[in-house]
């Protein structure tokens, strides 16, 4: 939060920009993933796992579970 104060302070409405960009993909995979997700009725590990080996997909979701748990304690503190 402290980076996001900083940066918002200092930069103010520069990297407005950035949400043009940004925003349209952060969509469209949202949606890619939901309608991944309603079609085949499992999850997000299931449908990589057919796709990629064991290894792979437990790195990934040690990954992803990694980043969340970093993002919430950043937040939290």
């Amino acid at each position: 939060m402290a980076t996001y104060s900083q940066a918002g302070s200092q930069l103010r409405f520069a990297l407005v920009w950035t949400l043009l960009i940004t925003t349209p993909p952060m969509i469209g995979f949202q949606m890619l993933s939901a309608r991944i997700g309603w079609v085949t009725g499992e999850g997000f590990a299931v449908n990589i796992n057919k796709m990629f080996p064991c290894w792979l997909t437990t790195t990934l979701m040690g990954l992803l579970v990694a980043a969340k748990t970093f993002n919430i304690a950043v937040d939290i503190r």
